[in-house]
């Protein structure tokens, strides 16, 4: 592919000083000095997804990642829900929602989707929000309409959210903290199991149940802009079964059969929640929907759903610093979970100070915070997740967040830029981490050719740069 970035050596750093490491180095032998101590200061982007988002060739909204997100949270019960919970639990299903989604990480015994974006983003963001009633108790919602049409989805995120405001005291504006004309996002927890769960005990095929999982989506078009009256947009679609593991779930809901989470070390299990939630405010999926690779290693939050963000994720919305050194230095690398430093490896940075371009990060990673609760606890039990490596050490990461622009929607390799806001364009990622062959969709939008280049890719010794 052509401009592909000169990989830089390691060496023109000079040195790398990991604070608070424990390495044991081997003799080197020779003469050896540190290049001078690098007396430039670490910086946040300029640039965030927010940004791209504004001025996207698609047709989405993100919540904001700075300052102030208020989420509006709706349970909704079916006319089957009582096949799956018991209506005396309704209460308890609830407040678990109210617990997992703004309680505090010990009521959960993890974190909270609050407490973790509060941690991750280092105060830069406040995350808020209402968990309203129950959605159906007073209208009959069919849940054959929805547990297999995404589309139908889109009306019922719609009606939900006409339903409340109409029903309850609440300022509209208050959820549109970013002020784009839209609620910076509603969240549809729908009270039936995730299809996983509803299989082994119901349907082995899942036929019937295909829109039954989690996931965020976008109501289409833009009749419900209006930054006086803000309507959905952005919005999750995901089961309570999420929250419970098969040592709570009876006990909350008052049926064992139905869970999707893993409760085994923590009251809630909010995992899933908080993935989607990155979502929220613009962040893809890294991992690999054909099953085949990993290309960016398995363990950060948006790849498998454990951990803290990856490097580049945090960076590009808005919480994480780097360090770009232009010349050969010493840098006292602090660790990523608790300092939010990287550095950026690049041979002439954008002149937008942007995430959006081609480079690598390193990391300094420690299985301390976000890291801590998955490197030490095996996700599920299952062979499909990895606990996070259990030495502190560099993690180096290759980013290639290029943005490809356009006028009327065809897309050219030879047109990226590092800026997503004109007046004159729209803008599309260049690259993809979701490789799915049968999938057109979920390639690069360049097709095919471009398949085997990646948004995010964690360099490892047995991997290799492609996938």
């Amino acid at each position: 592919m052509k401009n592909k970035i000169r990989l830089i050596s390691l060496m023109v750093l000079g040195a790398l000083s990991l604070t608070a490491c424990d390495f044991l180095f081997p003799e080197i032998g020779g003469s050896y000095s540190y290049f001078p101590v690098w007396d430039g200061q670490a910086h946040k982007a300029d640039i965030v997804y927010k940004d791209y988002a504004a001025n996207s060739l698609y047709d989405f909204s993100v919540a904001p990642s700075q300052d102030n997100a208020k989420l509006l949270i709706i349970p909704v019960w079916f006319d089957e829900s009582y096949k799956y919970i018991n209506p005396e639990m309704k209460d308890t299903i609830r407040e678990d929602i109210q617990t997992s989604f703004f309680g505090s990480a010990e009521e959960t015994g993890w974190q909270s989707v609050k407490s973790y974006y509060e941690i991750e983003s280092h105060g830069t963001l406040t995350l808020s929000g209402t968990v309203s009633e129950w959605y159906g108790l007073e209208t009959t919602v069919r849940l054959s309409d929805y547990r297999a049409s995404i589309s139908n989805t889109e009306n019922l995120v719609k009606m939900a959210t006409e339903w409340y405001f109409a029903n309850h005291d609440d300022s509209r504006t208050s959820y549109d903290c970013d002020k784009d004309g839209y609620l910076d996002g509603v969240v549809l927890i729908y009270g039936a199991p995730d299809y996983t769960a509803v299989g082994p005990a119901i349907d082995q095929n899942y036929k019937n149940y295909t829109n039954l999982w989690a996931y965020t989506n976008w109501v289409q078009g833009t009749s419900t802009k209006n930054i006086f009256i803000p309507g959905a947009k952005p919005f999750i679609w995901a089961s309570y079964s999420f929250m419970y593991g098969q040592q709570r779930v009876e006990s909350r809901t008052g049926d064992k059969r139905f869970y999707s989470g893993d409760t085994t070390h923590c009251l809630l299990d909010c995992h899933t929640y908080i993935h989607e939630i990155g979502h929220l405010f613009g962040l893809t999926d890294y991992y690999d929907y054909s099953d085949t690779y990993i290309p960016a290693g398995g363990f950060s939050m948006q790849d498998r759903n454990i951990g803290g963000h990856d490097p580049f994720s945090v960076y590009a919305l808005g919480w994480a610093e780097a360090y770009i050194p232009t010349y050969s230095t010493t840098i006292n690398l602090q660790p990523f979970t608790t300092s939010g430093e990287i550095i950026i490896l690049t041979p002439g940075f954008n002149v937008h100070n942007s995430p959006f371009d081609e480079y690598l990060i390193i990391e300094y990673y420690t299985r301390d915070g976000l890291n801590q609760f998955d490197a030490t606890n095996l996700y599920m039990n299952s062979p499909s997740y990895t606990k996070g490596p259990e030495r502190k050490g560099i993690r180096l990461w290759h980013v290639d967040a290029r943005l490809l622009y356009s006028r009327t929607g065809s897309l050219n390799p030879n047109n990226f830029t590092t800026n997503p806001k004109s007046d004159v364009y729209k803008m599309a990622m260049m690259m993809s981490n979701t490789y799915a062959p049968a999938k057109s969709g979920y390639l690069s939008p360049l097709g095919t050719t471009y398949a085997d280049y990646n948004l995010l890719h964690l360099i490892r010794n047995d991997t290799n740069i492609t996938h």
